[in-house]
């Protein structure tokens, strides 16, 4: 992780990955979905807060996170 100024809580650009998968029956019922966010792991910064005595809270984003979605329609007209 490369910080230019830590103590303002200032970075370099960087670039997430993040994608997912979706599959709906066909009559839309029932549906999953895949999905992952910050694929590739990157550490960064969200926000700083500045405080007293030179210190800075520094706030990061989520790590690597993947998750499944399952949905069912209730109101789903029937064929």
């Amino acid at each position: 992780m490369r910080w230019s100024g830590l103590r303002y809580g200032t970075q370099l650009a960087y670039t997430i990955l993040s994608g997912g998968l979706t599959y709906t029956d066909p009559i839309g019922h029932y549906g999953i979905s895949l999905w992952a966010k910050n694929i590739t792991g990157k550490v960064h910064l969200l926000s700083a807060v500045p405080s007293t005595n030179d210190f800075t809270q520094l706030y990061f984003a989520d790590p690597r996170t993947f998750g499944i979605n399952l949905n069912v329609k209730f109101d789903a007209p029937a064929e």
